[in-house]
């Protein structure tokens, strides 16, 4: 009666080990496909990471990308250009970035303005400081 008691336990304890053992192969099936996800997203952000040191490199080293990436278009005809003038040129008084074409117009190629242009009023100059 005792060998059959422990027999008994064992049928129960391999049993009970079979259960443990699926369920041990459902979590390793659960940690592959979530070791999976985590590759993908490592990968991910090792790619983001590469290209932001791409973007500072090419900054440093000052390329034309880089300059060109930092150039900015005139109000008036939105061509992008190293250098800006700040001005008014109409009776809206909104403030204006134009270029250097652009200004001689609006301005009559006078610093404060003429007779012809009475809304014009200068306001400074922005410089692509890459360029």
């Amino acid at each position: 009666m005792l060998a059959r008691a422990a027999f008994a336990g064992r049928s129960l304890a391999s049993k009970s080990r079979g259960c443990v053992v699926g369920n041990r192969e459902r979590m390793v099936v659960n940690m592959a496909s979530s070791s999976r996800e985590d590759a993908d997203a490592r990968a991910k952000r090792k790619a983001q990471k590469k290209a932001a040191k791409l973007a500072r490199r090419a900054k440093r080293q000052g390329l034309q990308e880089a300059i060109d990436e930092k150039k900015k278009d005139c109000d008036l005809c939105s061509t992008p250009v190293d250098l800006l003038v700040r001005c008014q040129t109409d009776e809206t008084r909104r403030w204006r970035m134009v270029c250097g074409k652009c200004w001689h117009e609006v301005s009559g190629g006078q610093t404060d303005g003429d007779d012809d242009h009475p809304y014009y009023k200068y306001g400074g100059l922005w410089k692509n400081r890459a360029a």
